[in-house]
């Protein structure tokens, strides 16, 4: 019981720094012989990506191998199932609700305090939501799938129909 909590406060560290340093691809961590790259690519482009440049203008490039690199593949329309853009959008609603002066600085700082004060219970709660909707695609798709072949078999019997009424 108390490794299960373990494992799913490790999972939910993991990915509150996943949302955390979205940007950090190619700064700090990326200099390590260990270094991650989160490359988001759409799901109609499912072919393997060749390993990435990272640079900076004060370090050298950086060539990532294919185990260094984690793909995620993001649906092109449907930003809903993109925990990054329900973040974003808690973001941007924070800024919006607390921005008074409309000044460049305070829009920073905003965000500054919004990304720090991210729990990993939140940040869970996008995953767990773009989960929840996934789930819903999903079950939309099966039942699709499932009355496909009678919509299908009801038209051919509504055109032998129609020949016989011609006949």
């Amino acid at each position: 019981m108390d490794e299960e909590k373990e494992t799913m406060e490790n999972q939910k560290i993991q990915v509150l720094s996943r949302l955390r340093n979205l940007r950090s691809r190619s700064s700090s961590s990326s200099s390590s012989s260990s270094a991650i790259s989160t490359n988001i690519m759409p799901i109609s482009n499912p072919g393997p990506s060749p390993p990435r440049k990272l640079s900076n203008s004060d370090r050298p490039s950086i060539t990532l191998t294919e185990q260094q690199q984690e793909t995620i593949r993001l649906p092109v329309k449907h930003c809903m199932l993109n925990a990054i853009e329900l973040a974003w959008a808690g973001l941007k609603n924070y800024v919006r609700d607390k921005n008074v002066n409309f000044s460049f600085n305070d829009v920073r700082n905003l965000a500054y305090q919004w990304m720090t004060s991210l729990s990993a219970t939140t940040a869970m709660g996008y995953i767990n939501k773009t989960r929840k909707i996934e789930d819903m695609f999903k079950k939309s798709d099966r039942f699709t799938e499932e009355i496909e072949d009678q919509l299908i078999d009801e038209d051919e019997d509504v055109d032998s129909m129609t020949e016989e009424m011609d006949d």
